[in-house]
């Protein structure tokens, strides 16, 4: 009979502690978390392993070229735009492999401008994530430019 009760017991706590409880965002708080896929401010930093190909569509002289490398991007210090909105500026670094030295080989920018997340690509605004971020939302990334193709990021 002990042995039954202390089952009951067990079952019942088990049961009514496990219970989900459900938190509604509120728009401030979900933007908040949606900004740290976009993170602002000097020191942030990430780095990528790449493989690049470069493919040319061309039936009489088809190639395709493959190229390897490691790319870091370094948020660096904010600064006021042309727009005379605060920015920040991003380095990015690039090197053949683990074992060399990184080399600077481009400066863009990016800002969050209400709610889009902007960078500056070789003279080119892109939006990268229209924010708060929602299944099935879509935006146009090429909204301000009249790129078709992201700028490549390939061996010196």
């Amino acid at each position: 009979m002990r042995i039954l009760l202390a089952l009951c017991l067990f079952i019942s706590l088990f049961t009514t502690s496990c219970k989900p409880e459900k938190i509604e965002p509120n728009e401030q708080t979900s933007y908040l978390r949606d900004t740290g896929y976009f993170p602002l401010g000097a020191g942030y930093w990430w780095e990528y392993q790449v493989m690049q190909i470069a493919y040319k569509d061309d039936i009489l002289k088809p190639f395709g070229d493959t190229a390897r490398l490691y790319l870091r991007v370094v948020i660096d210090s904010a600064f006021t735009d042309g727009e005379g909105e605060t920015a920040w500026l991003q380095r990015r670094y690039r090197r053949a492999d683990s074992t060399q030295p990184w080399k600077l080989f481009a400066l863009w920018s990016m800002k969050l401008d209400g709610n889009e997340a902007q960078v500056v690509e070789e003279n080119a605004r892109y939006i990268k994530l229209d924010l708060p971020i929602e299944t099935g939302k879509t935006w146009l990334g090429n909204k301000y430019n009249n790129v078709d193709t992201l700028s490549p990021i390939g061996p010196e």
